[in-house]
């Protein structure tokens, strides 16, 4: 099974994980593949952000948080707790588990986070976005 699917499964778990994913607007307009592939992708985005164990915010163009140019990267926490960070990187990522990188990180995530449209707000960004890519 692809860790897609896999992910997608923990989703449904009584104890699976919860996930929030900051996004940036030009993700919702960067055409990667052709307009029904990207069509097809943000309406899985949104099938995906409308699930009560998942909260998608997406970061207008207007924002400030100069942050998030920085680069992607993953929170995991435990009972509230961030213990690591996946960094995306070229050619390779890494994990961080230094606490005191984790806590910039931390800092970094709510400051861009503080700059993103509310869910709901978000998930109209995206579908007007699917209505540009028909």
């Amino acid at each position: 099974m692809t860790g897609r699917m896999l992910r997608k499964r923990a989703l449904s778990r009584d104890d699976g994980p919860m996930v929030w994913s900051v996004i940036d607007e030009g993700v919702l307009h960067r055409p990667i593949g052709s307009p029904q592939i990207v069509r097809e992708q943000l309406e899985y985005l949104t099938e995906v952000a409308r699930h009560p164990k998942v909260a998608v915010q997406i970061v207008p163009y207007g924002a400030k948080a100069g942050a998030g140019l920085l680069g992607a990267f993953g929170i995991a926490e435990m009972r509230g707790i961030p213990y690591t960070v996946y960094v995306e990187g070229q050619p390779h990522g890494r994990t961080i588990s230094d606490r005191g990188l984790i806590a910039k990180l931390v800092t970094r995530y709510d400051t861009i986070r503080g700059e993103a449209h509310s869910q709901p707000l978000s998930l109209k960004v995206i579908e007007e976005a699917i209505r540009i890519w028909i």
